[in-house]
């Protein structure tokens, strides 16, 4: 990472690769277009190396480099109104490709599509506060400075997504 701070490109380009996959997660918790997923990654690469010096040690560098992804593309859907939340409905066996997911067997496979399934029928804000808090591990208050909503709304939110993706699986098991 020293050699990053010193703009040395083969270190960047290295720093790049290893952490690629993270960052494209990340970004697919907001789209699952590949293209857009690209371009915020590197976007927020960009940011990521003009601010390596305020990096803090004492956390871990995943974190603060979702962090930064994070508000660059919350930056981004600021910026353009015309973000069309239709491109949800892609493919999720396409987005858990491009996102590098593992597979899993029988029951959790099953379970996994339900997710993605109810997760693409809430509102964008909605999902948005599941995936920072249960995906990402954002506390509450965290979520509700980044969004701009006050605290209260952000639980309100989790809650609300949490009780429809139980539905989903409750109604497609016939659980309830």
């Amino acid at each position: 990472m020293v050699r990053c701070l010193e703009r040395d490109r083969r270190a960047q380009h290295a720093f790049y690769n290893e952490h690629f996959p993270y960052l494209m997660k990340v970004a697919f918790n907001f789209t699952t277009r590949r293209e857009t997923a690209l371009e915020w990654v590197n976007l927020g690469f960009a940011k990521i190396f003009l601010n390596l010096e305020k990096y803090n040690p004492e956390l871990a560098l995943g974190t603060w480099m979702g962090k930064v992804l994070t508000n660059v593309i919350l930056d981004e859907l600021r910026k353009d109104k015309r973000h069309d939340m239709r491109h949800v409905e892609a493919d999720a066996a396409e987005q858990r490709d491009l996102a590098g997911d593992f597979e899993f067997p029988g029951a959790a496979a099953e379970l996994e599509g339900l997710m993605e399934r109810g997760l693409r029928e809430l509102p964008e804000t909605t999902r948005r506060v599941f995936k920072m808090y249960a995906l990402e591990g954002r506390p509450h208050q965290e979520i509700a400075e980044t969004l701009r909503i006050p605290l209260g709304t952000s639980h309100w939110h989790f809650s609300k997504a949490r009780k429809h993706l139980k539905e989903v699986i409750n109604k497609t098991w016939n659980l309830a």
